[in-house]
């Protein structure tokens, strides 16, 4: 059931309440957790939006949601994009088209473990995050909303937000090449 499409929410309106309670049942989620990704998934609001009603940072809605989504690919055999059809055919006909669905079918889940393998070796070399220290702030009313809203527009996690601030900061202030200016580079830098 895709519709209403958002890059930056891609999970709104995704799966019907069958299908989202059917991938619920599978999981180990906080029954709060199910809540707020049901809230994007199949009532179709925005991650940021569910997530200040919850007092929640929206990577963990849309992580939530990741996982009940994958959850559902794995329990349809077949993509979304497929259809099912009962059709009435000769015996002799019928037996030609089961075979060569199953193949067609059997291709397809080839294709989904080379997939699923290439993920896993990739995900085994990944470099560990640089972001690892916890920085809280206290600013006023509205402005984390309007921070995860700004992140959502720029298609970036928080961390990469604030990097992006502090940098334009040093540009509009005038600090380029200054002490402050070669200390964020280090920074920076000590990331790749």
């Amino acid at each position: 059931m895709m519709n209403d499409f958002d890059s930056r929410d891609k999970y709104r309106n995704t799966l019907t309440a069958a299908e989202f309670k059917k991938a619920a049942a599978k999981t180990r989620m906080m029954p709060a957790t199910l809540k707020m990704a049901k809230e994007v998934m199949v009532q179709g609001n925005r991650v940021s939006i569910v997530a200040t009603k919850y007092n929640q940072h929206r990577q963990a809605v849309s992580l939530a949601c990741k996982k009940i989504f994958n959850i559902n690919l794995e329990l349809n055999s077949y993509p979304k994009d497929w259809i099912e059809l009962k059709v009435i055919l000769p015996e002799e006909a019928a037996e030609r088209v089961k075979a060569f669905s199953g193949y067609i079918l059997e291709q397809h889940k080839v294709e989904q473990e080379k997939s699923q393998k290439s993920r896993r070796s990739r995900l085994q070399y990944r470099q560990k995050s640089p972001y690892q220290i916890q920085f809280n702030l206290k600013v006023r009313a509205g402005m984390k909303e309007f921070f995860n809203d700004l992140g959502e527009e720029l298609d970036t996690l928080n961390n990469v937000t604030f990097e992006m601030a502090l940098a334009a900061l040093i540009e509009r202030e005038g600090l380029e090449g200054s002490q402050i200016d070669k200390d964020f580079k280090e920074l920076l830098k000590g990331d790749s």
